[in-house]
């Protein structure tokens, strides 16, 4: 008698229900769910149940299938959670002695071994029926033993689905087990509404194929193995030197323990090799077919099934846990509301508790913490989260308890949507409540480290005088200088985007004259489209004054801050503004060549009139004076100021370091925002290879110190 018997036994004996044979009448259950035609008792296990159960054993991919599936969920942390809100739930595992069931479920198995073996059933038959142990008391479930569902009839019942169980321990023998004392989790069957469907069913075909080729090959190898070679003569001999020719080679060197044995032909024989026909590969071919067949009703990827012929297996390994895991969840989903449900009720009076695995340390499935970061980022720089929403989402730390925090903050200076139109002094203030917000955070660990109570808050006081403040400070200091440059080159850059704007606009009428005036069809880079000498000069001209104002007031603007006056005479700035202004003049025009001719071919080739191609240019100017003046205007302003604070530093003794400083928001480039806060001495660059940011479309400063 085995463990299993013994314990239904025990259980039977406990309960008072006897064991009994089963008798040939044939009873009616005249309910839409079952066949009344049916002349035996019960709905038996399914087609094949024992046979499937046998496969573990007998074929790799059906036992490294389940296998995987079995000790995957067995090895998972089990957690009984309590609802204590609205989505909040406390872990009460450890709290009630009842919950130990599920850390040993009885005395015969180990949490590992008990669902190894339920799982197990579940993948080879689609049915895992679980046998109940109650107390005699409150009647509460006190142990769970693993059944094999090809050994269990089920006896259904009009009203309650199932009537009771018949557990088979001989030929004729059965115990019943009354559905009290059995939970039957079986999966879906769409034939059948009492017994489960093993995902083998759908791979039955390629199974009986594959037993079929091992065993055809067992026997071929039993009847001596299939031929490797031919041997022959040119000579003629009798029967019996035949028969003895064959008998001695028989004899000498065919069957295993021949294996290898060099091979003496004489009286003139020769051997000649076979090679592999095409039904022998075929035949290796189609059991590799049937392997993955199995191993794709499973829900198993190759690499858990140790298939690595295939070198792209190894390439694509987070996709296939990724979907192994997204497979195995449904199941585990099943099995928890099976529990939550059916189980657990009679397990504990404690009320809204929830059966749960524990998936959290799942790397497969936790999300991509980058591509996340990435989108929150953005969604932060459009107002979309507020930092808390960050904290809590991508950091997993607890809100700041701070109105500052629970704000939506726009790019640019990182106002406050709804303080838009504050003034400066206004957000330095806010600044600084929301910086003195995040030193606070961490105040109660700093007093424990310190020693905690009177003597702690002492100490980290005067640590924070000395430390802490100096970085609230500074975090205050940096976003004051952003704002501040902000918005003093808001006005330069509106300033400047109308200059270009108003010149592009007259050059643009200018090439469509010349475009009516020469009637040009076949268009050149010097013909039809305009000066460029001309309008390089225009631009420069246009431009320097721009360029030198931006220079000259960020120049002056940080000297002031170090109390010191920037001298407008430095010959390397002169030089800069004038070199600046020259190479920004031919960069717009050379671009706006390219672009107009590309635009004149355009039309040559689509076969446009004179007019038809006028409208285009037209419109092709419109876009530049709009869009293309505003990041031209921004660009070469925000390098000016860059490049003027450092003509300044340069000129200031005491300053002797340098910070690269982002805008900090969502549309920071991302060479950007890894060099945001790199510091380095004023007169190095910055590991872009770069002294100032000076990066077409621009938004990033400099940040000048005196110290680290």
């Amino acid at each position: 008698m085995n463990i299993l018997q013994q314990a239904v036994i025990n259980i039977h004996v406990a309960n008072n229900i006897k064991a009994f044979v089963v008798s040939n009448r044939d009873p009616e259950y005249p309910a839409l769910f079952f066949d009344k035609t049916k002349t035996t008792l019960g709905q038996f296990p399914p087609k094949n149940s024992e046979d499937y159960l046998a496969l573990y054993g007998k074929m790799a991919p059906v036992y490294r299938a389940v296998n995987v599936k079995a000790k995957t969920i067995a090895q998972l942390p089990i957690k009984i959670l309590k609802k204590i809100g609205e989505d909040e739930f406390e872990d009460v595992t450890n709290t009630r002695p009842e919950y130990k069931i599920f850390m040993q479920p009885n005395e015969f198995h180990t949490k590992f071994e008990f669902w190894e073996q339920a799982i197990g059933y579940l993948q080879l038959v689609g049915e895992s029926p679980w046998l109940l142990k109650r107390d005699g008391i409150g009647n509460k479930i006190t142990a769970m033993y693993p059944v094999r569902p090809d050994l269990l009839k089920i006896i259904p019942h009009n009203l309650t689905l199932v009537d009771h169980y018949l557990y088979r321990i001989a030929s004729q023998q059965e115990l019943r087990i009354d559905p009290e004392f059995m939970l039957f989790v079986k999966f879906f069957n769409p034939l059948d509404h009492l017994r489960g469907l093993s995902a083998i069913a759908a791979a039955e075909n390629e199974v009986v194929l594959d037993i079929n080729a091992v065993n055809a090959s067992k026997q071929t190898f039993k009847e001596g193995g299939q031929p490797s070679g031919i041997i022959s003569t040119k000579e003629k001999i009798g029967s019996a030197e035949g028969r003895r020719v064959k008998e001695d080679i028989v004899d000498k060197y065919s069957g295993t323990k021949n294996f290898g044995k060099i091979m003496f032909l004489t009286h003139g024989f020769e051997w000649q090799q076979m090679q592999m026909n095409n039904r022998d590969m075929q035949y290796m071919e189609q059991r590799e077919w049937n392997e993955k067949t199995i191993a794709q009703v499973f829900g198993v990827p190759p690499i858990l099934q140790m298939q690595f012929k295939d070198s792209s297996v190894l390439q694509n390994t987070e996709i296939q846990y990724k979907l192994f895991w997204d497979n195995l969840v449904s199941e585990i989903t099943k099995i928890e509301e099976i529990i939550t449900i059916r189980l657990l009720p009679d397990i504990t009076d404690e009320q809204d508790v929830f059966f749960k695995f524990d998936l959290s340390n799942v790397a497969a499935l936790k999300p991509d913490l980058t591509e996340k970061t990435k989108r929150y980022k953005e969604a932060f720089g459009m107002g979309a989260v507020s930092p808390n929403e960050v904290r809590q989402d991508i950091l997993g730390k607890d809100i700041i308890k701070n109105p500052a925090m629970d704000e939506y903050y726009v790019p640019f200076n990182l106002q406050p949507i709804a303080d838009a139109g504050m003034d400066i002094e206004e957000i330095e203030d806010d600044s600084k409540q929301f910086f003195d917000s995040i030193t606070k955070m961490e105040r109660d660990i700093i007093i424990n480290n310190n020693g905690g109570g009177i003597i702690g808050e002492i100490k980290t006081t005067i640590k924070e005088i000395e430390a802490s403040t100096y970085e609230v400070e500074d975090k205050v200091f940096i976003q004051k200088t952003i704002n501040h440059l902000n918005k003093i080159n808001e006005k330069s850059i509106n300033s400047f985007k109308k200059i270009l704007a108003a010149l592009f606009k007259e050059q643009g009428k200018e090439v469509v004259s010349n475009l009516h005036r020469d009637k040009y069809y076949k268009f050149t880079v010097t013909g039809v489209i305009f000066n460029l000498a001309k309008w390089v000069k225009k631009f420069q001209a246009a431009g320097r004054p721009e360029i030198a104002r931006a220079l000259e007031f960020a120049a002056a603007d940080l000297a002031k801050d170090f109390s010191e006056t920037y001298d407008v005479t430095d010959p390397n700035a002169l030089k800069y503004i004038n070199k600046r202004s020259i190479d920004y003049a031919k960069q717009v025009n050379k671009t706006t060549t390219k672009k107009i001719d590309a635009l004149l071919k355009s039309a040559l080739e689509d076969n446009l009139s004179i007019d038809e191609t006028a409208a285009k240019l037209t419109q092709f100017f419109e876009s530049n004076s709009v869009m293309r003046s505003l990041r031209i205007a921004r660009t070469e302003i925000i390098r000016a100021t860059n490049e003027g604070r450092q003509f300044a530093a340069n000129q200031i003794k005491s300053v002797k370091f340098k910070q690269w400083t982002s805008q900090r928001d969502g549309l920071v480039r991302d060479e950007h925002v890894s060099m945001d806060g790199e510091l380095v001495a004023k007169d190095k660059a910055f590991s872009n290879g770069s002294f100032v940011p000076e990066d077409f479309n621009e938004r990033c400063y400099v940040i000048y110190r005196k110290k680290k």
